[in-house]
């Protein structure tokens, strides 16, 4: 066995563990290969970047080197379905079951897989359930294959999830009984992400969930879709299994000023770090009772896009105590914050650690995004979209010539201001492939 051959053997034996890529991203860049770089970004990535400057350099340069290499890096794994690299590796696979079954022993031999996507599964399950390849995955998705409440127990019986620390289930049809087959299985001690969306809960499903221990553990749970009341909402979040930190994605659920009042009092609300509402029938009153929560101290993200928001409950948001940690805020499709909601966002100067800002299909016109290129806290934001709304050429000029754009890292403006101009030239020339402008406007990016 060759030096390179040993040391690529180190990571397949040890998928989890950066040190064994670490060690062979050295051997690569005394040999000249890029990949090794290429590696050693992906991995200081994956465990985290505080300081902002140096994970926008490092995103970049991943990039760069994808665009590059990425075709020959991924190619051992071509052909067995599209894939994905993390941690200088083609990690993730999207496929159907019954390839994988087939293949597993090779697509294992060949990189270290610890993500799956499977299409097809229903007909498969008792197959892929018995499948010891399972052991060397840390998320497993399962999204839209119509698993049952009956096909979600037998998959939820296997030893072999154990080490699974994501499950996503979304779209499928697991209803009150998958939710209690989930909360019943003995191997899900290592979830710490689980995704239930579009899956029918209900009340009943709600109330199982909320008896499960492991709820403590998870650091992020998906529930978009399923039919739950404020009621069903509150048995949740009241769980006494309550988790230290929590992303929470509740859209699409019609939640109302009650939903929102019960997230404001809940015993969980202490943990939110995320909280999707996107689509939740809050309105202005909704927001505004999330608004006076003292309780949301550790919320940092927060998506309340398509719930009739005006100025007056945007400018509750900027006022609220928690405003000042937000570092994500998706207002996308509140059509009427309009012009005068820009005003106040750009009045207020509470959003000092804001980096992800939506206002996608908000009715913006000219004059606001004028606004938004004269805000100085612009100059911290990482991302921003405008996308959809009656902005023009003389927008795009507006925010070409503004002082506080150069941090961002992606502007996306579908649909903004016609097939082309000066504004749009002067955008591209500075910003360069970081904007966005030729997708079909609408669309609540």
């Amino acid at each position: 066995m060759s030096v390179e051959d040993a040391l690529f053997q180190a990571v397949l034996e040890n998928p989890h563990d950066d040190a064994p890529r670490l060690v062979y991203a050295d051997w690569l860049e005394e040999q000249g290969d890029e990949r090794g770089a290429f590696i050693r970004v992906q991995c200081e990535l994956a465990a985290g970047v505080d300081d902002e400057q140096r994970a926008s350099i490092l995103r970049r340069r991943e990039q760069t080197l994808l665009r590059q290499h990425g075709e020959a890096w991924g190619a051992a794994l071509r052909g067995f379905g599209v894939i994905a690299f993390q941690r200088g590796f083609p990690a993730r696979l999207y496929l159907p079951v019954s390839r994988f079954l087939r293949y597993a022993d090779e697509l294992f031999r060949v990189a270290p897989v610890t993500h799956l996507r499977l299409l097809d599964t229903r007909p498969h399950i008792d197959a892929l359930a018995a499948c010891p390849h399972l052991a060397r995955l840390a998320s497993l998705d399962l999204e839209y294959n119509r698993i049952s409440a009956a096909d979600a127990a037998t998959l939820l019986a296997s030893p072999h999830i154990a080490g699974l620390r994501e499950l996503r289930l979304n779209e499928n049809d697991l209803g009150p009984a998958g939710a209690r087959a989930l909360a019943q299985s003995p191997h899900l001690r290592q979830l710490r992400r689980l995704a239930l969306s579009g899956n029918r809960l209900g009340a009943q499903g709600a109330k199982a969930l909320a008896k499960w221990p492991q709820l403590e553990h998870l650091e992020a749970l998906e529930l978009a879709g399923n039919a739950l009341t404020s009621a069903a909402l509150g048995a949740i979040v009241n769980s006494p299994h309550t988790p230290p930190q929590i992303e929470l994605t509740l859209h699409a659920n019609d939640l109302r000023e009650a939903g929102a009042r019960r997230l404001a009092e809940c015993g969980w609300a202490g943990s939110i770090a995320s909280l999707n509402l996107f689509r939740c029938q809050l309105g202005d009153h909704g927001v505004g009772i999330l608004a006076k929560a003292k309780t949301l101290v550790q919320l940092r993200s927060l998506d309340v896009g398509v719930n009739d928001i005006r100025p007056g409950g945007l400018a509750r948001i900027v006022a609220a105590p928690w405003a000042g940690q937000l570092r994500r805020l998706y207002l996308s499709g509140n059509y009427f914050i309009m012009d005068e909601g820009v005003q106040t966002l750009v009045k207020s100067r509470t959003l000092t650690s804001l980096r992800h800002l939506a206002l996608a299909n908000c009715g913006i016109t000219e004059d606001g995004v004028r606004a938004l290129a004269e805000w100085p806290l612009l100059a911290g934001l990482r991302s921003l979209s405008l996308s959809g709304n009656r902005a023009n050429d003389a927008s795009a000029l507006a925010l070409a010539r503004s002082p506080y754009v150069e941090q961002l890292e992606s502007l996306k403006l579908y649909g903004f201001g016609g097939p082309g101009g000066a504004g749009r030239d002067a955008l591209l020339a500075r910003l360069g492939d970081r904007v966005e402008l030729n997708r079909v406007a609408g669309l609540l990016t």
